[in-house]
């Protein structure tokens, strides 16, 4: 998980110019996603939903980043 957190924190601050902080993450089920280029989908980290009219149903867990 880690390693995900900073591959957006990397790759925001390479594409925007700045970083963003994350306030939450949204876990979805990897069954109900496909990856968007031709990769493995344990080597993508870009996804689209195989059925976009039911996104509801592929999140199965929300995770609330605090900041001290």
């Amino acid at each position: 998980m880690a390693d995900m957190v900073l591959h957006f924190y990397e790759g925001t601050l390479a594409d925007r110019g700045y970083s963003i902080r994350l306030d939450i993450l949204m876990l979805y089920d990897l069954d109900q996603l496909q990856p968007v280029y031709d990769q493995v989908p344990e080597e993508s980290y870009e996804f689209a939903f195989k059925h976009p009219e039911r996104k509801h149903e592929a999140l199965v867990g929300l995770i609330k980043i605090l900041r001290e």
